[in-house]
């Protein structure tokens, strides 16, 4: 039942990095136990992510938690209790009975009857004392009720008549409206005003004031052209006599030079990973091209030795990745047996997409024993190149793929142990280290052309 869970485990997590080698060790063991460190490395599709786990943090946060949760704790505690008292003081308040001054008044109750009362609430001592209504004398045989006074109202105000000449006609009585008084208009004072020039202080010349020169620095006057002499011409320094002199045809060998080298270098470095030369593009004498200056010859086996270079599959397959098992002899991880082992296994990225890495023709796509699922492309010079144990295919066969082409993505289909990427390189029967092409792979400048680390002759 664990075997199980771990292997559903290893299907729904990303794949771990688990090593201890010195150069990259998982595990730093300190002097005491809590300073001890594991890291785990987990390569995700947004690039490696490493988890460390230490003693030490995982003690000092638990400590950190609980003593947060303490002190929340006691903080909710305490405001609840304040919040529940400041409630009860300000709700529950003693009611008090108020009742006439009259009634409760000593000197309205003897002090005899005061002492003789029983002690009884307030409320019905004040209904006790209070005496009951009375009708006055004159109607206290009869059935009328107090007679109540009617204030009468205010006498109205006299409105204006017509008088009785005037009250059969129209005509309305002339109405004399008084003018107002205008103010008298005099003509004001005359106020002595004193004279502005007089009241003004005079100003003194300008010619009075000391004016204080200033020296200005006028311009150099301009500097006339030396005359040019006509002896005889400047002779160099006798030092610089041993400085290389770099002329047109100095530049066209050494131009030449580099052609002959980058088509050397890329034809060598084909030859010791294994392929044959007979597939490589045909080459005179590429130093008798030098000395002869023959630009369209080497320009030509440039050129021919690049395009071979973008033909074959030099790139690795996937973005993000490393290495579980290299070329070679090997015990089999599930088999237990020593087999040789015609590729390499790369373990990627959780879910990492796998990429042709040079230009072919799909010749299969689809299941083969106990690689699982398989696709296999052909590229040029008849090399092909296997994909296998992948967990979806999504290309298929006979397609036409070009560098960056998704055929499908990493699994562990078949028999295998984890999770992974069986990558091959054959030309015909014969399979070839990947390793080896992915070492020129990254020595592939931008424009095509193979950088040298040394001049090779």
């Amino acid at each position: 039942m664990t075997d199980l869970l771990l292997k559903l485990l290893r299907r729904a997590t990303p794949p771990m990095l688990r090593s201890d080698s010195p150069d990259r060790p998982m595990v730093v063991r300190r002097k005491h136990w809590f300073l001890q460190e594991t890291r785990f490395l987990f390569l995700t599709r947004k690039g490696p992510v490493e988890i460390t786990v230490k003693p030490a943090l995982i003690l000092g946060g638990a400590f950190v938690g609980l003593v947060g949760t303490g002190v929340t704790l006691a903080a909710t505690l305490f405001v609840g209790f304040k919040s529940v008292e400041v409630v009860t003081s300000e709700s529950i308040t003693p009611a008090e009975a108020s009742a006439p001054p009259m009634i409760l008044s000593e000197k309205q109750l003897p002090a005899a009857e005061m002492a003789d009362m029983p002690e009884m609430p307030v409320t019905q001592l004040a209904m006790a004392v209070t005496p009951p209504p009375s009708w006055p004398p004159s109607l206290a045989a009869t059935d009328a009720g107090p007679a109540f006074h009617i204030v009468p109202p205010a006498p109205a105000r006299e409105v204006p008549r017509w008088p009785p000449s005037l009250a059969s006609t129209g005509t309305v009585a002339p109405i004399s409206i008084p003018k107002p008084a205008q103010p008298e208009l005099r003509a004001p004072e005359l106020i002595d005003i004193p004279d502005v020039a007089t009241a003004v202080a005079p100003m003194p010349d300008l010619l009075d004031y000391e004016i204080e020169t200033i020296a200005m620095m006028a311009p150099p006057p301009p500097v006339a052209a030396l005359p040019l002499d006509p002896g005889p011409e400047m002779m160099p320094d006798d030092h610089d006599n041993d400085l290389p002199v770099f002329t047109r045809e100095s530049r066209e060998r050494k131009l030449l030079r580099s052609m002959a080298r980058e088509v050397r270098g890329i034809r060598t470095s084909l030859i010791d990973i294994g392929l044959p030369e007979t597939i490589m593009p045909a080459v005179g004498a590429l130093q008798e091209d030098v000395e002869a200056a023959n630009f369209a010859g080497l320009a030509m086996a440039v050129e021919d030795h690049r395009s071979m270079l973008r033909k074959v599959p030099m790139k690795p397959p996937m973005l993000y990745f490393y290495i579980t098992s290299n070329y070679g002899w090997r015990k089999h991880p599930v088999l237990n047996k020593r087999m040789f082992h015609h590729g390499i296994d790369l373990a990627g990225t959780w879910q990492e997409t796998v990429q042709a890495p040079a230009p072919g023709t799909v010749i299969f796509a689809g299941r083969e024993g106990s690689f699982g699922n398989v696709v296999k492309v052909r590229h040029a010079y008849g090399i092909t190149t296997i994909y296998a144990h992948l967990s979806k295919i999504t290309i298929r066969e006979g397609a036409d793929v070009v560098p960056g082409t998704v055929v499908g993505k990493m699994g562990r289909t078949g028999r295998v142990a984890g999770a992974h990427l069986h990558y091959e390189i054959r030309f015909g029967d014969k399979s070839f280290d990947p390793q080896l092409f992915f070492d020129i792979g990254h020595r592939i400048g931008v424009g095509g052309e193979l950088m040298l680390a040394t001049d090779q002759q």
